[in-house]
């Protein structure tokens, strides 16, 4: 009895201390689907995405850290009409996004990691060009490294090429971490 006891204590305490494993969430294509996962989403999991388009007319806002992945071998396609707002420490790989819109923008008010690997954003229409596939102001407040690697930044026949903005406010050297940009290409 007392053996129940204490293991049932240990796993509660476990659990309350956050040190249970994050899930690994299945996302399915479809409308809104995205934007539920994210909402419903617990800190550190990982929402992968299989192949299929996954269609967003909402803002999707982030709360907690998390991890939006492509399954292997897949290509998921994300088309919004808005963006996704990042409050916590994010990552984002495999992922293409098709949008008219900023698609992701950093909020954070602490400092967080940012990370984008092997994405495809697909930007810009004749009535809206002037958007970025990734807008971080303040930065200084807002993030403490940035890692963009492997990407394709598509502004298509009307973008106007403006895919990343990383603005520091008033002090450049007030970054915590580096701002990494690596083997991506721009159209």
């Amino acid at each position: 009895m007392k053996r129940h006891t204490f293991l049932s204590l240990l796993i509660c305490a476990l659990t309350c201390a956050g040190i249970v494993h994050a899930a690994t969430i299945n996302v399915t294509p479809g409308s809104g689907t995205l934007r539920t996962a994210v909402t419903n989403a617990a800190a550190g999991d990982i929402l992968v995405l299989t192949t299929g388009e996954y269609k967003e007319t909402s803002t999707i806002t982030t709360s907690v850290a998390l991890t939006i992945k492509a399954a292997e071998r897949t290509q998921p396609v994300v088309k919004s009409t808005k963006r996704i707002e990042v409050n916590a420490d994010f990552s984002l790989e495999g992922v293409t996004f098709i949008s008219s819109y900023h698609l992701i923008q950093v909020n954070a008010t602490t400092p967080i990691n940012f990370s984008v690997q092997n994405c495809i954003f697909r930007m810009g229409t004749e009535s809206a060009n002037s958007y970025r596939a990734i807008y971080i102001d303040s930065a200084t407040t807002r993030v403490k490294n940035v890692r963009i690697t492997g990407c394709t930044f598509d502004g298509g026949q009307y973008g106007t090429g403006r895919f990343i903005y990383v603005y520091p406010d008033s002090n450049v050297e007030a970054l915590e971490g580096p701002v990494e940009i690596d083997q991506c290409t721009f159209y």
